[in-house]
């Protein structure tokens, strides 16, 4: 039996809230250690200070604006300016990709890796925000390319186009990052 897709409205509210606890969360450890008296001071055998990280990268894709069937998203790209505001304000070098089609969506995420996720001394953000599917009772999951049409209308097709979340955990395996976080704001994407 198909599975529904769930209203923009419904999703709209989600991100929002999701943005919000985000934005909260990350503002509370930027000020946190500036006003609590809180300090992590790391040092190499010499004594000499180093940082907690050589480099802090993220990479946020909205998908808003879908082409096969699916509801757009207009939460989507003011989501995506506040998160990123957020994160370089805390350090983050930022790239942002917007409206990405399936072959967009993958090159973005490796790419992303090849250039930073190997480096054991780096922190990475993964935020995806767009619809997300759900198949075999929740058992698999995917995040929704904007050229991905309705998985009602062309399964197949669907498949083709659509990333499982399958692939982005081993994605996350590969990583060799010190700390790497990633976050979905997509309605069952599993």
């Amino acid at each position: 039996m198909p599975e529904k897709i769930v209203p923009s409205c419904e999703k709209a509210f989600f991100g929002t809230a999701l943005t919000l606890l985000f934005m909260l969360a990350l503002c509370l450890t930027a000020w946190a250690a500036p006003t609590k008296g809180i300090q992590v001071v790391i040092k190499d055998r010499k004594g000499n200070d180093i940082g907690l990280y050589k480099g802090s990268y993220a990479l946020l894709i909205g998908a808003a604006r879908y082409k096969g069937g699916w509801p757009s998203l207009t939460s989507v790209p003011h989501e995506m300016a506040t998160v990123k505001s957020v994160l370089e304000h805390s350090g983050f070098v930022v790239e942002t990709v917007l409206d990405p089609d399936a072959k967009g969506l993958r090159r973005a995420i490796e790419g992303f890796i090849d250039r930073y996720g190997y480096d054991p001394e780096n922190r990475l953000v993964f935020f995806f925000s767009g619809h997300g599917y759900t198949r075999k009772q929740g058992k698999k999951g995917y995040l929704v390319p904007v050229d991905a049409p309705d998985p009602r209308d062309d399964d197949r097709v669907f498949l083709q186009k659509a990333l499982p979340m399958n692939q982005v955990m081993a994605w996350a395996r590969q990583i060799e990052a010190k700390h790497v976080l990633f976050l979905f704001d997509s309605c069952f994407s599993g």
